[in-house]
């Protein structure tokens, strides 16, 4: 984690964060790269989508799906969700069908539900906000770092600097 060489400080904001998109190791990244100059507003939709959609009870395919679109109408009896245009070849009739009910059960409604094709979503889907909060919390991590007393002394004392990158989501395993 400490290195004698000084890496490069990064802020977090929303114009460096598409490239963790490519980057991340997270299990539920396949989604497509972006490749948006600027990044998608956060959604503000009725349904809090980027939180409803990781409460869905879904896997593989499907959820990857739902993960990766974004609210663009929702009533009482119908919900358009819009996506990537990468994504069209995997949205089979059968995927569509257990999008449905996971959100018909969630909800406890009956719905329509529509998908709509776009070559650029305009809000943040609930994949791009997960790593949104992920990068943000790493940030703050490395702030704190930088902050702890043993550190600034490591680095007084022996001319060390932190190498940001390395600083990673520790994840205990059960």
């Amino acid at each position: 984690m400490l290195s004698e060489e000084k890496s490069d400080e990064t802020d977090i904001n929303h114009q460096q964060i598409p490239e963790i998109f490519e980057k991340s190791t997270q299990s539920e990244t396949m989604a497509p790269s972006l490749t948006t100059e600027a990044l998608p507003k956060p959604a503000t939709d009725e349904l809090n989508w980027s939180i409803f959609a990781f409460e869905l009870d879904l896997k593989a395919l499907a959820r990857q799906i739902v993960l990766n679109c974004v609210v663009s109408e929702y009533t009482d009896s119908e919900l358009k969700l819009s996506y990537h245009s990468d994504w069209e070849v995997m949205l089979k009739p059968d995927v569509r069908q257990q999008i449905k009910q996971a959100i018909e059960q969630q909800l406890g409604v009956s719905l329509t539900l529509e998908f709509e094709s776009s070559e650029r979503l305009e809000m943040e889907t609930p994949h791009q906000a997960d790593l949104r909060k992920q990068e943000f919390e790493r940030q703050t991590a490395i702030q704190q770092i930088h902050q702890d007393p043993v550190v600034q002394q490591i680095k007084t004392t022996f001319g060390a600097e932190l190498i940001e990158s390395s600083v990673k989501k520790r994840i205990d395993a059960l």
